[in-house]
């Protein structure tokens, strides 16, 4: 008896330690080691926005389409474990022949975004020839124990099938039971999109979740009634060149963002720091990285990441000039001649660009 109890302890500490979390004191992500599959939660879990393998991306290589979902196109294997980094954000890596998948989930820390989560799908090409690259979400949200039946976005109430093109893409969308018009202490859910234009997405269809099903890329829908809400999301095909990265996000989160949004157009938020350049690149030695003169308003980390989504370099904010241009010296390493990416992570905006050393 003895012995089937401590198998017991064991198989529950197992499944349990499968789980990671990343928390403020509103909202809660958490997502499974093996396969990076995550839900998004109140922080006390009373509320679910998005249930585990509710959400997931594909990913357009040239005529080519692959999913972390099971049983969706050319599914694809982490390279490692889903991990929490630096405590700030959730990372999760794939691979698919010459490309690498970069998912980042991070919990926004401004005030006005606290209910929010940053969503964030990176694809890295190593080959030496350009690709043609395209990205999807799908998203099928729950709110509390069920189902959204009201969707409400910058055109009005979404009661029927809806395909929206740019540039009309509505810059957000709420989904809730019956009304938009009731208490804060009603469960809601909003989406966002945010960024430059180029950011935005080709295309937005909301519908019922059953329309979705075994539909992989562009799907066509009839017009039916929205009973049980979910969203396809698709950006714009690009050429990624040789050892270049395409990246999309948007926001995810509880309730309304206190935050001022310009209907079907753009979001007016602060301005965010950014990367502005690095130089020379390619590099041989010594790299210097500049940021914008905005980032001495803002806490941030700077570090260097691998193809894998390895962090390799963390730079001493107080060893850049003026807290702004650092150097990262490869004169004595033994690191290999490749693709790195730059990554400036704050409490609300993160941004990245590839280097590439040579020895």
């Amino acid at each position: 008896m003895k012995y089937i109890l401590l198998i017991l302890i064991v198989s529950i500490t197992s499944l349990w330690s499968q789980e990671i979390e990343l928390s403020n004191d509103r909202i809660e992500i958490s997502a499974e080691r093996n396969n990076g599959m995550f839900c998004i939660s109140d922080i006390n879990r009373n509320v679910d926005l998005i249930g585990s393998g509710s959400v997931y991306f594909i990913v357009k290589k040239n005529d080519q389409f692959s999913s972390n979902k099971e049983g969706l196109a050319t599914q694809i294997g982490l390279l490692d474990t889903t991990e929490v980094w630096d405590n700030r954000y959730i990372a999760s890596t794939w691979s698919w022949g010459e490309i690498r998948i970069w998912q980042k989930l991070y919990i926004l820390q401004d005030d006005s975004l606290r209910n929010f989560v940053g969503i964030e799908l990176t694809v890295i090409n190593r080959s030496t020839d350009s690709l043609d690259i395209g990205i999807a979400y799908y998203i099928d949200p729950t709110l509390g124990t069920g189902d959204a039946n009201t969707i409400f976005t910058p055109y009005g109430n979404i009661n029927s099938t809806r395909t929206f093109t740019y540039p009309q893409i509505p810059t957000w969308w709420i989904g809730l039971k019956d009304s938009l018009y009731q208490p804060d202490s009603i469960p809601k859910y909003m989406g966002v999109f945010y960024g430059p234009e180029r950011n935005y997405p080709e295309k937005m269809i909301l519908a019922n979740r059953n329309q979705f099903i075994d539909q992989v890329w562009e799907p066509h829908l009839s017009p039916d009634t929205i009973i049980d809400y979910a969203t396809y999301i698709q950006w714009k095909d690009l050429s990624l060149p040789p050892y270049d990265f395409y990246s999309v996000s948007f926001y995810y989160g509880l309730g309304y963002p206190n935050m001022e949004i310009e209907d079907g157009k753009v979001i007016n938020l602060p301005k965010k720091p950014f990367i502005s350049k690095c130089y020379p690149n390619p590099f041989n030695s010594i790299i210097s990285i500049e940021l914008d003169d905005y980032i001495s308003r803002g806490d941030y980390t700077l570090s260097i990441f691998n193809l894998l989504g390895e962090k390799i370099y963390t730079f001493d904010r107080n060893s850049g000039i003026k807290q702004r241009i650092f150097k990262w010296d490869l004169s004595y390493s033994n690191l290999p001649s490749g693709v790195y990416l730059v990554n400036l992570q704050g409490n609300n905006f993160s941004h990245s660009k590839n280097i590439l050393y040579v020895k």
